[in-house]
């Protein structure tokens, strides 16, 4: 019966892959106000030039901060789907071999 705790298993790893996805989505968004933020200024200043300023500069950072922090984020959210790709076989596996033995004994 340890495929049960399998599923329990797998059922808060589900819920870790769902926090997960809503982080990611978080730094899209993150991401996208940070790029609004580099268009305005670059509207707001079109004779500047930007790769000099520190404000722009700023943006860059936060922008590249953002994709990594999100890069992350869906690699964790991949492994962790892995696990629960794993688990569901491992659950699948032990209830057939619980369904064998019972057929097999009576």
């Amino acid at each position: 019966m340890s495929f049960l705790a399998s599923a329990s298993q797998k059922t808060l790893l589900k819920l870790q892959h769902n926090f997960l996805q809503l982080r990611a989505l978080q730094m899209t968004n993150q991401i996208r106000m940070v790029k609004n933020q580099m268009d305005a200024y670059q509207l707001a200043n079109p004779d500047s030039d930007c790769t000099s300023d520190a404000n722009y500069l700023y943006f860059e950072q936060m922008d590249e901060y953002y994709e990594s922090l999100k890069e992350s984020i869906d690699t964790e959210a991949q492994l962790v789907q892995q696990e629960i790709t794993a688990l569901e076989n491992t659950v699948k596996q032990g209830i057939q071999q619980s369904c064998q033995m019972k057929l097999a004994g009576g």
